[in-house]
């Protein structure tokens, strides 16, 4: 890097696979940041289209862009790469198909050291693939003031309405040293919910800002909206690991939101999925032993009758244990026509 220091303050990382319509606008967004000390780091994850020529010409007209070329190997072991590789003293990740407001970072920044918080998380915005609002794709945002919370305040915030919001990886600004230890889970998919509570756990001070700072692209071709394999299972996995997680820390509430609702993602798939596939029936029947590994801790714990209810009935029959929870979504949808 030419026009700062070699220890910028922020490093943005940027995992690049099979988006070369959406790249130039990601880079264009970050590079024309209010904000000027930062780093930019694309690692390119063995993309077969334009992607890695894109980023080799971003990086010859601006000295703050960094490119890594790497064999496929996933998102997280992209971020993970960026995370080795960043020079900064804050990390800060944007997907690649998404693109951020030209003050995010300078916003987030300042409100992080007025606020002496170890991140920060800012509200997003649902777009679509010309970069136009959809006011209403998105479910209501919990993101609803400025705050500051510490780091259980936070961990409470993974069991309230819409918690995705706190548990993705990319609307938020860390300060480096919480990814000392942490590192995204090679392989998975959802893989921010295998360590969000660890992030938290990680900070002391998390600041909270209302405002939409963070663009997030609907596209019919993502991860997202993808047809549902073995894979889905994963976001099961990722919250039996945060129950876990909380057991071990005492954290009653969040142990039973997250055995909740990895059981409840598990009853969702039972039928989407094709259980003559080894691997989907793998996945499943792993996760169905997990759950029932996990029940006698949870009904050890104070409290949560509702939800020890559920597991038990889950322990007893996926299958019975899905069919009361649709008829019970249909009751309470009912409830408000």
């Amino acid at each position: 890097m030419s026009e700062y220091a070699n220890e910028p303050i922020i490093s943005v990382i940027v995992p690049v696979y099979r988006v070369e319509k959406f790249l130039p606008r990601c880079i264009s967004s970050i590079a024309k940041q209010t904000f000027r000390d930062f780093e930019m780091i694309l690692v390119d994850d063995g993309s077969d289209d334009a992607c890695p020529d894109i980023c080799d010409q971003a990086a010859r007209a601006d000295a703050r862009i960094r490119v890594i070329h790497q064999k496929n190997q996933g998102l997280s072991a992209a971020r993970n790469a960026g995370i080795d590789a960043a020079r900064g003293q804050y990390i800060s990740f944007v997907d690649s198909d998404d693109f951020i407001a030209d003050t995010m970072l300078a916003d987030m920044y300042e409100r992080v050291c007025t606020d002496k918080s170890d991140m920060a998380i800012c509200n997003i915005q649902y777009v679509d693939e010309d970069g136009q609002k959809l006011e209403n794709a998105a479910r209501k945002s919990p993101i609803t003031a400025n705050e500051v919370l510490d780091k259980y305040q936070a961990l409470s915030k993974l069991c309230e309405a819409n918690p995705w919001y706190y548990v993705v990886a990319w609307n938020k600004l860390y300060a480096k040293h919480i990814f000392d230890h942490i590192r995204f889970p090679v392989g998975k998919r959802n893989e921010d919910v295998f360590i969000a509570h660890e992030v938290f756990w990680a900070a002391d001070r998390i600041t909270v800002l209302k405002k939409r700072l963070y663009y997030y692209v609907q596209r019919s071709g993502s991860i997202m909206n993808s047809k549902p394999t073995d894979k889905n299972l994963d976001e099961a996995e990722g919250c039996f690991t945060c129950c876990k997680f909380a057991l071990e820390h005492g954290l009653d509430d969040l142990a039973a939101c997250k055995y909740n609702d990895a059981i409840s993602s598990i009853a969702d798939y039972i039928y989407l999925l094709d259980r003559s596939d080894k691997q989907v029936k793998a996945a499943l029947d792993s996760n169905i032993h997990q759950a029932r590994l996990l029940k006698k801790s949870i009904l050890n714990i104070g409290g949560h009758r509702s939800d020890k209810l559920k597991a038990i009935m889950f322990s007893v029959s996926p299958q019975l244990y899905r069919k009361v929870k649709i008829g019970v979504r249909r009751i309470a949808k009912d409830n408000t026509k």
